[in-house]
């Protein structure tokens, strides 16, 4: 299963953000500081946007396309880049 995972700085805390994602099983976990916050199910899953809030900070993954690998991670409308590895 794909992983993403971006790691940054808000209010002068650490965070991190994960996204578990198989596009043609539709099965998509996110965590947030290691928590999961979020665990679907929908098969071809191609299409998606998750919001939620880091404390209290708006934020939202977004899935696009068939590409593997098409996700990004807005924290404020920011974008943040994941964690190359």
């Amino acid at each position: 299963m794909p992983t993403r995972v971006w790691e940054f700085e808000l209010r002068g805390k650490r965070h991190s953000v994960v996204l578990e994602h198989t596009h043609w099983t539709g099965r998509r976990t996110i965590k947030v500081d290691g928590k999961i916050i979020y665990s679907s199910k929908a098969p071809l899953d191609f299409h998606a946007e998750d919001w939620f809030n880091i404390d209290g900070i708006p934020c939202t993954i977004r899935i696009r396309g068939s590409e593997v690998g098409d996700y990004k991670l807005f924290v404020e409308g920011n974008i943040i880049e994941p964690v190359r590895r």
